[in-house]
C-alpha cells in the first residue's frame, strides 16, 4: 500500500509544469516580436533620414550655383571640420581611458559643466530669443553638472576600480566595436549637417 501511494503522487505537477512552460514560450514570442519590430522601425527611419539628407544636400549645392545667399565653402568647411574633430576626439578619449581611468573619470565630470557653460554663453552671442531661452537652459543644466560632479566626487575611486575591471576583462573585439561606432556616429552627423546646410540654402 505504501508503494502505491508514493508512486501515485509525482504526476500531479506536471500539468502546471507544462503551464508555465508554455508561459514562458509566449513571453519570448512577444519579447522576439517587440524587438523585431523595433529594429525595423530604427532601419527605417534610418534609411528616410539618409533620403531626406542626400536629397537636402544635392538641392543646396544646386542652389547655390544660381544663388548667392548660401557659400558652401563657408559652411561645411568649418562644420565639417569640427565633426571631424569630434571623431579624433572620441578616438583620443577612448585610448587615453584605457591608460588613466581615475583622471578621464575626473575630467569627464569637471569638462562637462564647464563645456556647456561655454556653449551657453556661446548662445548668449548669438543674441535671438531663440538662443537666449536655449542659454538659459544651458547654463542651468551646467550648474546642476557642477552640484553633481561635487555630490559624486568621493566616489570617483570606486568609479575608477570598476571601469579598471572593465577594460581588463572586456569581451573580445569590444574594442573594435567602439571605434567603429565612433567612426559611424562621426559619418552620421557630417552628412547631417551636409543636409541641413541644403535646408538652409533652399530656405536662402
Amino acid at each position: 500500500m505504501i508503494k502505491v501511494k508514493s508512486t501515485s503522487h509525482p504526476a500531479c505537477p506536471a500539468p502546471k509544469i507544462q503551464e508555465r512552460n508554455g508561459t514562458h514560450v509566449e513571453m519570448r514570442t512577444d519579447r522576439s516580436f517587440v524587438n523585431k519590430l523595433f529594429q525595423y522601425l530604427f532601419y527605417v527611419q534610418f534609411l528616410v533620414i539618409t533620403v531626406l539628407v542626400l536629397v537636402l544636400t544635392v538641392r543646396g549645392v544646386l542652389s547655390a550655383a544660381h544663388t548667392h545667399h548660401f557659400h558652401p565653402k563657408k559652411w561645411y568647411v568649418p562644420v565639417l571640420s569640427s565633426t571631424a574633430c569630434a571623431g579624433i576626439i572620441g578616438f583620443a578619449w577612448q585610448e587615453l581611458t584605457c591608460f588613466s581611468p581615475l583622471r578621464m573619470v575626473k575630467a569627464t565630470f569637471w569638462l562637462s559643466p564647464l563645456l556647456t557653460c561655454a556653449f551657453g554663453i556661446l548662445l548668449v552671442s548669438i543674441e535671438t530669443p531663440g538662443s537666449v531661452a536655449a542659454s538659459v537652459i544651458a547654463l542651468v543644466s551646467s550648474v546642476i553638472q557642477s552640484l553633481y560632479a561635487c555630490w559624486v566626487s568621493p566616489r570617483f575611486q570606486h568609479a575608477n576600480r570598476i571601469v579598471t575591471v572593465s577594460i581588463a576583462h572586456h569581451p573580445p573585439k569590444v574594442k573594435a566595436m567602439v571605434l567603429l561606432s565612433i567612426i559611424i556616429c562621426t559619418v552620421y552627423l557630417a552628412s547631417l549637417m551636409s543636409g541641413i546646410g541644403g535646408a538652409t540654402a533652399t530656405e536662402a
